[in-house]
């Protein structure tokens, strides 16, 4: 990710941070820090979210993008994620992070090549 505040955020704490996909409209998305299945302490987001990005990103290039939540008992949670570039079909999943049906943000970055995208978290307001 980028566009980091140097401030450690708390477990609870929310955050916004703005997807902005290169061709296409941005959305803020609201982020909640848990701790993931790996244990790390990283912005979380619902469903709702996850959804707001990837129809941001499919708008931004539909010809070359798409994104599919399957309706299967056994992979209901993961989103899948398909993409071409240069020629070729990349695929992939974005899965829960969390026990509460959260997906991390800090997954973005292996899921969507870096030229795809720019996510940046939005100044804490000063009281």
């Amino acid at each position: 990710m980028n566009g980091h505040t140097h401030v450690t955020p708390a477990t609870g704490e929310q955050r916004d941070f703005i997807f902005a996909p290169a061709g296409g409209e941005s959305v803020t998305v609201t982020a909640t820090y848990q701790h993931t299945w790996r244990g790390d302490l990283g912005p979380c987001i619902g469903v709702d979210d996850v959804c707001a990005i990837l129809d941001a990103w499919t708008l931004a290039d539909q010809g070359r993008r798409r994104s599919l939540w399957p309706t299967t008992e056994r992979s209901d949670d993961d989103v899948f994620i398909a993409y071409t570039r240069k020629g070729q079909i990349t695929l992939g999943s974005w899965s829960v992070a969390t026990d509460k049906d959260t997906y991390s943000l800090e997954a973005l970055p292996g899921l969507l090549p870096r030229d795809h995208y720019r996510l940046t978290e939005t100044p804490p307001e000063q009281p």
